[in-house]
């Protein structure tokens, strides 16, 4: 007997139950084995499911450790992005700087005039030196002129005339008292001016008087106390000239009664020279300077 709520059967009654199932086999009839489950050729179910389990497992460590796991791979991805991106923005930069860049402009070296206004020099001899005070102005021994004539490249070219002490510190130890005769008041001159490539007037050229006396007591001072040993004699008009070192572009020469010394410097590139050297201005410009001063002496 079977006890129904609402048409679902709660509780079955255990003899009628058995009789229904004997009935659907029949009376005497042999039993069917159940069916096998089907679990496929990998065995039981759990076991594949186990199986399964442990491959995920080892799949995720597999990718999560060593260099070859999956973080490691992106962030090598990564940073061979950045770098290629970094070598694309470099070689842009350099194509549009050779792109925009004009030509570096490039400084003519001209020749300074062979013949000048003779020097104001009193004829000096038997050893007499010119007090400093006597001495000519040296914008005089080159002059604007000049300037222009060995660098005809030069805009906004400006003069200045500067003082030199020339008391020689054996006389004055002798006697310290301040004499006007120890004193040029005109025995330097500095030209400043702007060359071709020049944003400013960052080109200087200058002469100094360093004595006038008797040729035969100049030429003896010079051998004996000129700066330098690297000689040049017959140099631009010069009786002999000397720089301190190599490259030096200042030259200390000797003419005639003159002891002086010219220099000068430069950001400009001149012509036929990749950039601004100093042995530029040495090679091409402190001989033209040391000719313009000589010229004021034949």
């Amino acid at each position: 007997m079977i006890l129904r709520l609402s048409g679902c059967p709660l509780i079955a009654d255990h003899g009628e139950t058995s009789r229904r199932v004997r009935h659907d086999r029949g009376v005497g009839a042999p039993s069917r084995p159940a069916p096998a489950r089907r679990t496929g050729p990998g065995g039981s179910s759990a076991a594949m499911h186990a199986r399964r389990e442990a491959s995920g497992k080892i799949a995720t460590n597999t990718l999560r450790s060593g260099p070859v796991g999956q973080d490691g791979l992106v962030k090598k991805k990564r940073i061979g992005q950045f770098t290629l991106f970094g070598v694309l923005v470099a070689s842009a930069s350099v194509l549009t700087t050779l792109l925009i860049s004009p030509a570096a402009e490039e400084t003519s070296v001209g020749k300074a005039p062979s013949r000048g206004t003779a020097a104001n020099v009193p004829t000096l001899k038997d050893g007499k030196i010119l007090p400093a005070d006597e001495w000519p102005d040296a914008c005089s021994l080159v002059t604007q002129e000049d300037i222009a004539a060995i660098l005809p490249d030069a805009e906004e070219i400006q003069q200045a005339g500067r003082p030199v002490a020339a008391l020689p510190i054996k006389d004055f130890r002798a006697d310290s008292s301040w004499k006007e005769s120890n004193r040029a008041p005109y025995g330097e001159c500095d030209y400043v001016m702007r060359l071709p490539g020049e944003t400013y007037s960052a080109t200087q050229a200058w002469v100094r008087i360093d004595a006038v006396a008797d040729p035969k007591l100049i030429a003896d001072y010079f051998e004996r106390g000129a700066p330098g040993t690297n000689s040049s004699e017959g140099t631009d008009g010069a009786d002999k000239c000397v720089m301190a070192f190599a490259i030096d572009q200042n030259w200390t020469c000797r003419k005639g009664p003159l002891l002086f010394t010219v220099g000068g410097q430069t950001t400009a590139t001149f012509e036929g020279m990749p950039d601004a050297a100093p042995f530029d201005w040495r090679d091409k410009v402190t001989p033209e300077l040391v000719r313009a001063v000589t010229a004021k002496f034949t």
